[in-house]
């Protein structure tokens, strides 16, 4: 069955056939055509000549039948076309008349069509009516609602949060958090976007009533839980160091609802709140983390080195050292933990993948010298380009985990600098 170019596309992007791969089947059709084109060329010299006169019998004997090629176009087709040819204003009247009509059925677009309407809305700066219109389609037909639920929520906390609307995004939140399960990576680029802008009712709304559904999903895998995890103990401690500025970390209400989510050394969390309330007196040294191996993923002798506890003690290391540039960002620069947690972390990522060789990275010094000194921890333009376009990447989106990250940069350098780690 040949598919629609207004058709849903048949890879599962939930976007129109003419806006997603249409172009590149349309490519390979030709290609192939190319290829059989002669072949048919070839048959057709080699045909038998009473095969010819079978084929002008049937021709006659079904004349008199119509042929289905020249049958009515589909009236999806002819909505889309209708549809296209409008301005924006015509569109959202067009919408509500086709949704209260329902003339065609609408449940087999109607995801499709919020999706034209919602880029249409950003682009004419409209983002509020948008939410109406959403209000409006699950007040009338609240099953094709419920269909796309997830994406129709994500949508409409990014269209409040844009028109600093904040107190309507924490119920929203929650309700975004019973469909965690279906899509966990819609959800967790919500909680980025929450996490940028610094909107931490929201999230602790959201977090427990999430919790259950992500655990539950077989689907999930044991990094993606791990990952929510983190990102809950972190926000429940940045919410009651806001709320209890003086807060320590053995208090047994704040150890209560850690607990819910993961086991707790008291230590540990001691000294975590050491570092990132800026309290930390540590003198940091290049001899912290000049054991890092960076090399070409072909090249791992370094590596062979070094013992496993070693690389733990490193990695540790760099973990403190960022929970430390957190405390920086909060009571120097006065980025709140929230931004800060989510720039620093993806630092961190960084700078671990470079050095375990996840990158094609050869300094333009000898490697020796290299791993020894404080070029371990500044970012270079190929390898940050690199792990910046993985962030950007279709398939994973982490547009506010990049947007984070290059607005930590600067902060970053200036700390290395303020511990002496380098120069001017």
């Amino acid at each position: 069955m040949k598919i629609g170019r207004n058709d849903p596309c048949h890879c599962g992007s939930r976007k129109k056939y003419k806006k997603c791969c249409m172009e590149k089947d349309s490519l390979k059709e030709a290609t192939r055509s190319d290829k059989t084109e002669n072949e048919k060329e070839l048959s057709a010299e080699f045909a038998d000549k009473s095969d010819s006169d079978e084929i002008e019998n049937e021709k006659e004997l079904f004349a008199d039948f119509p042929d289905k090629s020249d049958s009515s176009p589909d009236p999806a087709d002819k909505f889309w076309d209708d549809f296209d040819s409008k301005d924006y204003e015509a569109k959202i009247a067009y919408f509500i008349e086709t949704l209260n009509e329902n003339n065609f059925g609408f449940d087999e677009i109607g995801f499709e069509l919020m999706d034209v309407l919602y880029e249409e809305s950003i682009r004419h700066n409209d983002r509020l009516r948008f939410n109406e219109l959403l209000n409006m389609l699950k007040k009338i037909a609240p099953s094709i609602y419920e269909e796309g639920e997830q994406y129709y929520l994500s949508w409409s906390i990014k269209n409040l949060v844009v028109e600093k609307k904040y107190d309507q995004i924490p119920e929203l939140a929650k309700k975004l958090a019973r469909t965690a399960g279906k899509d966990i990576d819609n959800f967790f680029d919500v909680l980025e976007c929450l996490l940028y802008h610094c909107q931490l009712t929201a999230i602790m709304n959201a977090i427990p009533v999430a919790k259950p559904r992500i655990q539950q999903d077989l689907n999930i895998i044991p990094s993606g839980i791990e990952e929510f995890d983190e990102l809950a103990l972190n926000n429940i401690i940045f919410f009651y160091l806001k709320k209890y500025p003086s807060a320590d970390a053995h208090d047994p209400k704040l150890l209560k609802e850690l607990q819910l989510y993961l086991d707790i050394d008291e230590n540990l969390l001691e000294e975590y709140f050491i570092y990132i309330t800026n309290k930390s007196n540590k003198n940091w040294t290049i001899s912290d983390f000049q054991y890092l191996k960076i090399s070409s993923v072909h090249n791992n002798d370094h590596s062979k080195k070094k013992t496993k506890s070693e690389h733990s003690q490193l990695d540790q290391n760099l973990l403190d050292f960022c929970a430390a540039f957190l405390g920086y960002l909060r009571h120097q620069e006065n980025i709140p933990y929230s931004k800060g947690f989510l720039g620093s972390n993806e630092i961190r990522q960084y700078i671990s993948f470079r050095a375990s060789g996840y990158y094609r990275f050869q300094p333009n010094i000898h490697k020796k010298k290299f791993s020894q000194s404080a070029f371990m921890l500044i970012p270079d333009e190929k390898s940050l380009d690199n792990y910046l376009a993985d962030l950007l990447s279709f398939f994973n989106f982490k547009y506010y985990k990049a947007a984070a990250m290059l607005e930590m940069l600067p902060s970053w350098i200036k700390f290395l600098k303020w511990h002496h780690l380098i120069n001017a």
